[in-house]
């Protein structure tokens, strides 16, 4: 069964100003709760500090390891950024914290998901869309779609690195990009895996 981003707790940074979260040069702390049919699936306490021009948001909750049965505290921070509109004021973006391979995620992103014990970006998470996993061809019409988005993807990334090597050895950018790789080649096992499972 394949995880999607509709199926996974979130908190966007929509809901955070919404619920005035984001209002400048202020500390505010709150809580957001989620449920499926009536029943509590989960919660986190967090607090918002706009004080500083290096705006924050601190995450507490108890992660239960579906393995084991373990339960874990978990206090961290993530990042905040803010950028001007072009009508005013500023709107606010998450820095995915997710580490893989030494290396930090740190993409700007309005949404962050939970799946395992932390925070982090749907591409981090491997998450998709509901409509790139079902279609009227039984799934494998979207499935085709998130590979092809994928792969594209990473196409039009590596043409933007003019220089990939220096002196024989590769750029600092080339290497993050074979890292990106890296990181999204169990993603793409998993699509084409699908597509070898359905049937049209």
């Amino acid at each position: 069964m394949s995880r999607t981003c509709e199926a996974t707790h979130s908190i966007s940074t929509r809901w955070l100003k919404n619920n005035d979260y984001l209002l400048p040069r202020r500390w505010r702390c709150g809580s957001i709760q989620w449920s499926c049919s009536g029943q509590n699936t989960g919660s986190v306490d967090f607090e918002v500090d706009t004080t500083f021009s290096n705006s924050q948001i601190r995450f507490k909750y108890t992660q239960t390891d579906n393995w084991s049965g373990r339960k874990s505290d978990l206090n961290y921070v993530v990042q905040l950024e803010a950028i001007p509109c072009n009508y005013g004021g500023v709107r606010y973006w998450f820095r995915c914290p997710i580490v893989r391979n030494g290396s930090s995620c740190n993409s700007r992103v309005g949404v962050l998901y939970i799946s395992g014990k932390y925070f982090g970006c749907r591409k981090c998470h491997r998450l998709l869309y509901k409509c790139q996993t079902k279609s009227k061809h039984g799934g494998r019409t979207g499935a085709v779609m998130a590979y092809l988005d994928l792969s594209w993807g990473l196409e039009e990334r590596e043409a933007k690195i003019r220089t990939k090597h220096w002196k024989g050895r590769p750029t600092k950018r080339y290497k993050r990009f074979l890292q990106h790789i890296e990181g999204s080649r169990g993603r793409l096992n998993w699509i084409a895996n699908t597509l070898g499972s359905t049937h049209p």
